[in-house]
């Protein structure tokens, strides 16, 4: 459970770097947007983008999401 909750909470904090405005801390330093990369070797690619998609569209106002894949 506890990497579950420490995942939702990496997700949350990396979106709230790429729309550029605190998500969790509403005094949060944010000004601007930024390029981020989330890097997760534990969960199937299908199980991130669903965790992605579902935080954005709660808290981001359905940001768009592009992925790219490391080779």
């Amino acid at each position: 459970m506890f990497d579950y909750l420490a995942s939702a909470h990496a997700v949350s904090e990396v979106l709230a770097m790429v729309i550029g405005r605190p998500l969790l801390d509403s005094d949060g330093s944010l000004k601007a947007p930024l390029r981020v990369w989330y890097i997760n070797a534990e969960d199937p690619q299908d199980e991130i983008d669903r965790r992605l998609h579902a935080v954005a569209k709660q808290t981001a106002g359905g940001a768009t999401i592009r992925r790219q894949r490391a080779v």
